[in-house]
């Protein structure tokens, strides 16, 4: 057996070589390139999977609007969901919640929901997380088990935070939330356009949510907190995007506020933050006034970043949530 140096190998002939030659580098270079050649010829089917998998982001098949799928419910449970409809089958897995109810269900799992707006649009929900605020509450007001239901890209339309520049609460709704204007498009306008076997089922939860007024003027960090009812339809906070808070005022401060907010599980991935209309990315409310400010609302930026404008900005898209109950 012939031996050689630590800098020295051998070709099939027994040629010795240093790698420092540059006939040894041409003879390494091109084995290499052939093994990538070899592996690319017979791997370009998982090559492809692989890449498809790359370009979306989180949970089950890509989609162009950069948002992926798990499994459609009507298709996957077509045995059961075929004797209902499927806001009566999620409602129903919710009452046996107790009993694994929700065993065979994945966060990223959808369904379509028909609106009933003029353009008739159709808008995909996934499961956003399970049980996720059962048992908080205050008093005998405990939220029961539920179903969080995101969608998949935004709202076509785009809608305000405030008509004018303000992201206080009122003397009679403190919580800024709660007494913006796209609180009222969220629980007026488009309730409305879900079906009423949707509308039906909705869940308005008891959070903790942060308040911000006073009678003196405009403040530009939150005051307090307080208990109340998070809407029937919302868009989540920084917390529930990010798992913290971003730009908006923190929590435990000299105000020694708190929250319940907590993320939710289909952001949990980094990149799911991102939603589309039309294939573009869009920018989104959430639903968080920022701190330092009296005039700006938190958003959640086209590359999925936490960001804040002013509240009268007409170009923001929206993602209605809601929670679904037994």
């Amino acid at each position: 057996m012939s031996t050689h140096d630590a800098w020295q190998f051998t070709d099939e002939e027994g040629n010795l070589y240093n790698f420092f030659d540059k006939q040894a580098r041409e003879i390494a270079q091109g084995a290499t390139e052939a093994a990538e050649q070899a592996g690319k010829t017979a791997d370009s089917g998982l090559m492809i999977a692989t890449r498809a998998h790359d370009t979306s982001n989180g949970l089950g098949r890509a989609r162009k609007d950069y948002v992926k799928l798990g499994r459609c419910i009507e298709d996957t449970f077509a045995s059961e969901v075929s004797f209902t409809s499927v806001p009566t089958w999620l409602a129903q897995r919710i009452a046996a919640a107790d009993e694994g109810g929700y065993d065979d269900l994945d966060v990223g799992d959808y369904t379509k929901i028909q609106l009933l707006n003029p353009a008739g649009s159709e808008m995909i929900y996934q499961l956003g997380g399970f049980d996720h605020y059962t048992g908080v509450g205050d008093g005998d007001k405990i939220n029961p088990h539920m179903l969080t239901m995101v969608p998949a890209v935004v709202y076509p339309d785009t809608v305000q935070f405030n008509p004018t520049n303000n992201n206080n609460g009122t003397a009679t709704e403190k919580i800024p939330w709660r007494a913006s204007a796209l609180f009222a498009w969220c629980n007026g306008t488009f309730k409305g356009y879900l079906p009423q076997e949707w509308r039906e089922k909705l869940l308005n939860v008891r959070l903790y949510m942060h308040i911000r007024q006073s009678g003196s003027g405009g403040l530009t960090a939150d005051n307090g907190g307080e208990w109340n009812y998070l809407g029937e339809i919302w868009v989540p906070d920084e917390i529930e995007v990010w798992g913290s808070v971003r730009l908006g005022s923190p929590q435990n401060g000299a105000t020694l506020i708190a929250d319940t907010s907590r993320q939710l599980p289909i952001f949990e991935n980094g990149r799911t933050v991102i939603r589309c209309h039309n294939g573009i990315r869009s920018n989104w409310w959430d639903r968080t006034a920022s701190a330092g400010h009296a005039t700006s609302a938190c958003l959640v930026s086209i590359d999925g970043d936490a960001s804040y404008t002013y509240a009268s900005n007409t170009t923001l898209r929206v993602l209605p949530c809601f929670h679904m109950g037994a």
